[in-house]
């Protein structure tokens, strides 16, 4: 050894609990962006307000995998709007 400590790497288990805080947080910004109660209520806003949230939240550095995760919605139709 040459006396410097390995860095530690992060376990799986972190990752996955900070996956889903980070999970939980888009829910809320995607939630208050568009007045619905749930992710089902978004489900049943018009493809117009949809598009525009997913436009805002994107802007905001929200990736398409996680816009997925939170919204239900495929990959394909998140990433044409």
């Amino acid at each position: 050894m040459d006396g410097q400590a390995k860095p530690r790497s992060v376990s799986g288990y972190r990752r996955a609990a900070a996956a889903q805080t980070a999970l939980r947080g888009h829910k809320k910004q995607l939630l208050h962006l568009t007045g619905a109660s749930s992710v089902s209520g978004f489900q049943t806003l018009t493809k117009e307000e949809q598009a525009m949230a997913l436009y805002k939240l994107k802007a905001k550095g929200v990736t398409i995998k996680q816009l997925q995760a939170a919204t239900g919605l495929s990959y394909y139709a998140i990433q044409k709007e």
